[in-house]
């Protein structure tokens, strides 16, 4: 939200997500299905959460959404001090908030039940960097890591590390320590935690709250139909304009899409995918299929200009100031009656303009720049 704090939308309602460091509006959120199967996601004092030598205090400090709802986590002992649970999946994407409370290093691990496939993740509170810990294997064939660390102010930080590329379902322990390695050094060792999740795929989603059982958050879709559509849209020329930050997967999947009838594999119409391929109904290229910029795409979490201008036997489309492709067929034989963004893909669009007239190359090209 603008106000710097985690919001919760209500069922049909569209979010426009800030940067939580500078308040900048990023655009429309659109993002994929995603389940978070840790249930008491918040509530790490409920007996799902093992605890070893930690002591839980719920309700201690004020959470990232500007509720008192932070759980405070210290240690009781020396050795191994952690709060964690087990869960049988392939996959997994675990995400989880820390704010540092006496301790400037937290612990984050994953460790699985397959011998040697183990992750665990130093995290340093103060300056927001994260660093292999004790133990760490590292990119495990066909298990792909990662790891990652965002600062939302207020001193929290949003912790992801997984096993994102393994089809393997495997039984694993997700724990959080308020120690380098999980070995704290005395009994005044303490952190702040709030908001767990445990997804499918290889990056974290905006995060899902739970209590006795999973959610699943159904995927957004934003379109424009019927007269919405028809009453601006000039099916004999047109021009767009497109600015989105890709996913952190970038894929062929649809960003935008012009259809005459329906939301789906049987449509007809032409897209703009994350290859910038306007295409027929059933996927297949309208356009040129040569050239390096097919299999290159787009790049995680880049920011990026679209354009797409057409009119009977003229039609191209830009990226950041350099024509992609250009195409002499009559795209305009095919009269859409929805625009459909992000279809399926999670993506923060920015702006979406139109045009109703091809503008020439040169425009699409500066102002996409």
């Amino acid at each position: 939200g603008e106000d710097g704090l985690i919001k919760t939308a209500a069922a049909n309602e569209a979010r426009f997500d800030q940067n939580p460091a500078t308040g900048e509006s990023l655009g429309l959120l659109v993002e994929e299905q995603r389940t978070n199967d840790f249930t008491y996601s918040e509530q790490f004092d409920n007996a799902v959460w093992t605890k070893t030598n930690s002591a839980v205090t719920p309700n201690n400090i004020t959470a990232p959404n500007g509720l008192s709802v932070g759980t405070l986590i210290s240690s009781l002992a020396s050795g191994v001090v952690n709060v964690n649970r087990n869960f049988t999946r392939a996959s997994p994407a675990f995400s989880i908030y820390l704010k540092s409370a006496s301790s400037s290093t937290a612990n984050v691990k994953i460790q699985s039940d397959v011998v040697g496939r183990n992750v665990s993740y130093n995290v340093n509170l103060t300056n927001g960097t994260i660093s292999a810990g004790t133990g760490n294997t590292g990119n495990l064939t066909g298990w792909g890591e990662y790891a990652s660390i965002t600062s939302i102010g207020s001193g929290w930080y949003r912790i992801f590390i997984g096993f994102g590329s393994s089809t393997t379902t495997v039984n694993s322990t997700y724990s959080i320590s308020p120690s380098a390695n999980g070995s704290a050094s005395g009994a005044n060792e303490s952190i702040y935690v709030w908001g767990a999740q445990l997804e499918t795929g290889t990056f974290p989603t905006s995060y899902i709250p739970t209590t006795t059982a999973a959610v699943t958050r159904a995927a957004d879709v934003a379109s424009i139909t019927g007269a919405n559509f028809s009453s601006w849209y000039n099916a004999s020329s047109g021009s767009f304009l497109f600015a989105h930050k890709s996913p952190n997967t970038p894929s062929t999947s649809t960003y935008f899409y012009l259809i005459t009838a329906g939301i789906g594999s049987t449509v007809n119409g032409y897209r703009i995918t994350s290859l910038v391929i306007p295409a027929d109904a059933a996927g297949n290229n309208a356009w040129s299929t040569t050239g390096a910029w097919l299999t290159t795409g787009l790049t995680a979490n880049e920011s990026t200009k679209l354009a797409f201008g057409f009119t009977n036997g003229s039609a191209a489309a830009v990226k950041n100031g350099v024509v992609q492709e250009t195409n002499t067929e009559n795209l305009a034989a095919v009269v859409p009656t929805t625009l459909s963004l992000a279809s399926g893909v999670t993506s923060t669009i920015a702006r979406l303009t139109y045009w109703p007239a091809r503008l020439p190359n040169t425009t699409l090209q500066s102002i996409t720049q």
